[in-house]
């Protein structure tokens, strides 16, 4: 998931700097659409489960509070 998470960073930075050519970004925009679908997918039912077997309550609250502040610049 980690390779995941850089494939999709890449892929968005190429698309933010890139683009003068459609085809090009279609492509891309459907590749990007591609690995989102299944990456959530994988959050979804394997990774967000096992951690809420795993985890305290007192972190899941400290997580939660680090979710509000946000912001792109936090999930890159």
């Amino acid at each position: 998931m980690v390779y995941e998470h850089n494939e999709l960073r890449d892929l968005i930075t190429k698309i933010e700097n890139e683009y003068s050519e459609p085809k090009e970004l279609k492509k891309d925009l459907s590749y990007l659409a591609y690995l989102l679908s299944g990456h959530i997918g994988k959050e979804n039912t394997v990774l967000f489960p096992l951690a809420e077997n795993m985890i305290t309550e007192e972190a899941e609250k400290e997580l939660y509070e680090g979710f509000g502040k946000g912001g792109r610049e936090n999930w890159r």
